[in-house]
């Protein structure tokens, strides 16, 4: 199982050696895909590894430090799209647009350019450590306890913390109740992913959680867009230039991409509230429960 610790390093290692590589546009996001499932793992099975709790948290601190410039990605790829699907957009409003996308890009950008200032560097530092402590010896006490059987316990608590996560979602202002059913949909997922083999029926239970991932993503992901385009709303209205598109004009403009955006985000809502009245979290999570009690009582033939 160590194996798969060491995966996501080398995950990590690629993407971090490409955050500034055009041809490799997902970069920033695989970085922080591969150091989460890391963190998860490394929590998790701590009694497998020697690494030190401030190391871990150092792992949650990297990601956190790029959460600007993922936010900023979002809301850039957000506008790219709509100006694509917009082939009768006047020139004026085009023009608006393009400005602002311009600006978000330049920031964007620029806060690329303050991670590669330090996480390459970090990660390094950490790359080597992880590794280090991942090789070390372990105290047989320590590992008293096969790994599916610490992972099983793990999956039943995260069970019951979506559960009760579940029970605070009551419409789309429960917008950070969502957020973090989201997370905790992800740590079931990866930490479910490593034992697919030895369970048929995990196979069915992931691809469930990777599309409602991607539904509560792209819901996330509109919010951060609106939360963007409020943000750049001065600078569209007083700094963006043009004789032909006058304040109230482009008034209007910003409002309608807030509308848009609020209009994705309202469709995502509705599709992950389909599947709770249909009951399939409930089923799901009934399911994982299952699996994970058979992981908690595995034992060697």
């Amino acid at each position: 199982m160590k194996a798969f610790a060491l995966l996501q390093i080398r995950k990590a290692s690629h993407a971090c050696d490409h955050l500034t590589d055009p041809s490799e546009p997902e970069a920033l996001h695989n970085f922080r895909v591969a150091v989460r499932r890391l963190r998860t793992w490394m929590r998790t099975f701590k009694r497998y590894h020697n690494t030190g709790k401030k190391t871990i948290k150092r792992l949650g601190r990297l990601t956190d430090s790029t959460n600007t410039s993922r936010d900023l990605e979002v809301c850039r790829d957000w506008l790219n799209v709509y100006l694509s699907e917009m082939a009768d957009i006047p020139p004026d409003n085009n023009n608006a647009l393009k400005a602002l996308l311009d600006q978000i890009t330049g920031d964007y950008e620029q806060e690329l350019a303050k991670i590669q200032d330090h996480v390459p560097a970090e990660w390094q530092e950490l790359d080597h450590k992880l590794k280090k402590h991942l090789g070390s010896d372990i105290d047989g006490d320590k590992k008293n306890e096969l790994m599916p059987n610490v992972a099983g316990k793990k999956i039943l608590k995260l069970c019951d913390t979506a559960d009760e996560q579940l029970g605070q979602i009551h419409g789309i202002e429960d917008r950070l109740a969502i957020h973090k059913l989201r997370i905790y949909f992800k740590r079931l997922r990866y930490l479910l992913e490593p034992f697919r083999s030895r369970q048929p029926a995990l196979k069915e239970i992931i691809r469930f959680l990777k599309e409602t991932q991607d539904v509560l993503g792209d819901f996330r992901d509109a919010h951060i867009s609106i939360e963007m385009l409020a943000t750049y709303h001065a600078t569209l209205t007083d700094g963006l230039h043009g004789d032909s598109l006058d304040g109230d004009d482009r008034e209007i403009l910003i409002n309608y991409l807030l509308d848009r955006a609020r209009k994705l985000e309202l469709d995502r809502y509705e599709n992950f509230r389909k599947l709770y009245v249909n009951g399939d979290f409930l089923r799901i999570i009934h399911d994982i429960r299952i699996s994970a009690e058979e992981l908690k009582e595995f034992r060697p033939v």
